[in-house]
């Protein structure tokens, strides 16, 4: 008997998840997380902005060209399509909390960035 038939099953195999793997690579992918305050409770509709890492992040709700925008759900969840691999800056903005900048690496088609935001100084006046 000879393994010619089964070595070219495996051989065609293993070329077909190459090839998936590396289509996979270069197609869009999703950012994912969930948003706390201090008490890590879920913040709802905060405004996620993401932009390749050589671009500049605007304030909210400017988006850069390039950019992608989410808003967390009442459970604090937000997601971010459209994704190349790549490095991104993702920046979370609500009002009363410090906004905050993140720098990303995506390198498949799905990362995880959990962020606890920080509340606001509250400015003083002295009288």
């Amino acid at each position: 008997m000879s393994n010619a038939p089964a070595t070219g099953r495996v051989a065609f195999c293993l070329l077909l998840f190459a090839l998936s793997a590396a289509a996979g690579a270069a197609g869009p992918g999703t950012v994912t997380g969930r948003i706390t305050d201090p008490s890590g409770l879920a913040v709802a509709n905060v405004v996620v902005t993401a932009v390749p890492a050589k671009d500049a992040i605007a304030p909210a709700p400017a988006q850069p060209a390039g950019g992608v925008t989410a808003r967390s759900d009442r459970n604090g969840t937000y997601v971010l399509t459209l994704f190349q691999a790549g490095e991104y800056r993702i920046a979370f903005e609500f009002e009363g909390f410090e906004r905050q900048v993140h720098t990303l690496a995506v390198e498949s088609d799905r990362a995880t960035l959990d962020v606890r935001l920080e509340l606001a100084a509250i400015p003083q006046t002295v009288r």
